[in-house]
């Protein structure tokens, strides 16, 4: 359960604290921190919930063909899990982003975060849409050249696909 509320908390809420622990010492670890907060609680509990569902007769039917122990998991859990584990890793990415970008624009340590915050205190609304598209492409491109691929070799894998 804690996981689950922990996941609910905005990763902002993470921010004054981070500052007051890791800001004297670096720009970037405050943001780190704020970063992994928050990716890491929707990533635990959305890769729990892809080992939970795998279905009880997968391990009883790899335990009648002799499957036993680590080659129990490898063989047949973790393969089966691997979809579920997937979309935990994409969400963690998404929180993750989200709260990079949150982080950058309140602790102006850098980054595209700051780059927003800077435009914005600068009236320059061309600027600040410009960053915006970077965010949007950088977000776009992690997605098509990490978790598609990554998503269309499972599907193939377990013959979801037609080719």
């Amino acid at each position: 359960w804690l996981s689950l509320g922990l996941q609910a908390l905005p990763s902002i809420c993470w921010i004054p604290l981070a500052l007051i622990w890791f800001g004297r010492y670096s720009e970037e670890a405050p943001i780190l921190f704020v970063t992994t907060m928050g990716a890491i609680f929707a990533t635990v509990v959305s890769v729990a919930d892809g080992i939970r569902n795998v279905p009880p007769l997968l391990s009883r039917a790899g335990r009648t063909l002799g499957a036993r122990g680590p080659r129990l998991y490898l063989s047949v859990l973790l393969p089966a899990a691997l979809p579920g584990i997937v979309t935990g890793l994409k969400i963690g990415w998404s929180f993750a982003y989200r709260s990079l970008m949150a982080a950058e624009l309140i602790v102006n340590a850098g980054g595209l975060g700051f780059l927003l915050q800077r435009d914005r205190d600068n009236g320059d609304a061309d600027g600040v849409l410009a960053t915006i598209l970077i965010v949007l492409v950088i977000g776009i491109g992690i997605q098509g050249l990490l978790f598609t691929p990554l998503e269309r070799k499972l599907q193939k894998l377990w013959g979801l696909s037609g080719s």
